[in-house]
């Protein structure tokens, strides 16, 4: 390099340090550095009726430009809105965007003048002090005081709209703290929707453990009905029963009612009852029960208990004392139903007690819709409780 082109390097690197400054506040003074604008809660307003009037502002707030409002004027305690009389007023929390920043002012005003009855009463012009910062690289640029206009809102004194509205609708009310309440429901929504697919996940993973054991089972413990689905079909043939009994009990009925509760005794004895697949159509006066169950794999058995009241007697001498009582009250309701049907079925005389198979009756039911509560499927996952009557040899 030659020693006059030396100075002339230097010349044009100090014109380009001075021209970047400035060009890039230019782009700054390109965009719009801020905008203002009223929204009124009502376009037309009585003398003495108060409304809300919000004042937005978007200036800009970005790595390369800054724009410094100057808010002391804005407050509810200082703002001159004459001829409106200003009651107060808040400001919610600014909002930031990628390249902006929005304040918010809400105020509460009226309008008292008689002169502005049938006329539109407009808002002062308010002048808002601000200056644009510019950045490049590691040095700032401070721009010069600026001063931004917002134009006055038009509001009608007891008339539709003001004269100078283009359209008879009122803007909406829309307010920062709107946006925050909706983000705010939003995001408690989402919660409540991930919860319930975790506890979906939770309610589907024991069923799937469940389904995995049971592949691996033999063929005959697959094709047997629990319990619960046991009981399920001898409450409905129950209550088929207290509808039936209305037009007076007979042999066939009683019997079938009896054969029913010793099937709901045995399982409340965890005694599985006898089952075999359903050939045919099975009546339970016949001493078994047809159980239906399954919706896929359907599965169709007839069951049948050969348990007794004197078998009830010994299991209720053998509980322990620490036994809860609604447990024992549904052993003591079957060993009552039982006794009682024994009694009109097999007794002296030829006439059936049909007081005492209605009292049986209920007592059976009673304690079969217990038994099938306590063994409901939440308590199913947890691990299985002991069997409420040890068996005995």
């Amino acid at each position: 390099m030659t020693p006059r082109a030396r100075p002339l390097l230097a010349l044009a690197a100090v014109s380009v340090a001075m021209i970047a400054p400035l060009r890039a506040r230019q782009d700054a003074d390109a965009v719009d550095p801020i905008r203002c604008w009223w929204r009124t809660s009502a376009g037309a307003v009585a003398i003495g009726e108060t409304f809300t009037a919000s004042l937005t502002c978007a200036v800009r707030d970005e790595a390369t430009t800054r724009v410094t409002l100057d808010e002391s004027k804005l407050g509810a305690a200082v703002i001159q809105l004459a001829p409106f009389e200003v009651l107060g007023g808040s400001h919610p929390g600014d909002l930031r965007s990628a390249t902006h920043r929005f304040a918010q002012y809400h105020y509460t005003v009226r309008i008292i003048d008689r002169d502005v009855i049938g006329h539109d009463a407009s808002f002062p012009n308010l002048q808002l002090n601000y200056n644009v910062q510019t950045r490049v690289g590691s040095d700032s640029v401070d721009g010069r005081d600026r001063v931004y206009l917002v134009p006055g809102q038009a509001v009608r004194v007891l008339s539709l709209v003001p004269a100078d509205a283009d359209d008879i609708r009122d803007s909406r009310a829309e307010s920062f703290s709107t946006v925050e309440t909706l983000r705010f429901r939003g995001r408690a929504l989402r919660i409540v929707a991930f919860a319930l697919a975790a506890l979906g996940v939770l309610m589907l993973a024991p069923a799937a453990l469940r389904l995995a054991r049971g592949t691996g089972r033999k063929a005959p413990a697959a094709n047997r009905v629990e319990d619960r689905a046991v009981v399920s079909d001898a409450i409905r043939v129950l209550t088929r029963i207290e509808g039936e009994r209305a037009a007076g009990w007979t042999r066939d009925l009683a019997a079938e009612a009896a054969s029913v509760t010793r099937v709901v005794a045995a399982c409340a004895l965890d005694r599985r009852p006898s089952q075999r697949p359903l050939v045919g159509e099975v009546a339970a006066m016949d001493g078994r029960l047809a159980v239906r169950h399954g919706w896929l794999r359907r599965t169709q058995v007839s069951v049948a208990s050969a348990v007794t009241a004197s078998d009830l007697d010994r299991a209720l001498d053998a509980l322990p004392l620490k036994t809860p009582a609604p447990t024992r009250q549904v052993l003591e309701d079957l060993r009552f139903a039982l006794a009682r049907m024994t009694v009109a079925i097999y007794g002296r005389g030829g006439e059936l007690d049909a007081a005492a198979l209605d009292e049986s009756l209920r007592a059976a039911t009673r304690a079969a819709n217990a038994w099938h509560r306590r063994h409901w499927w939440p308590s199913r996952l947890r691990a299985r409780s002991r069997p409420i009557v040890e068996a005995r040899a």
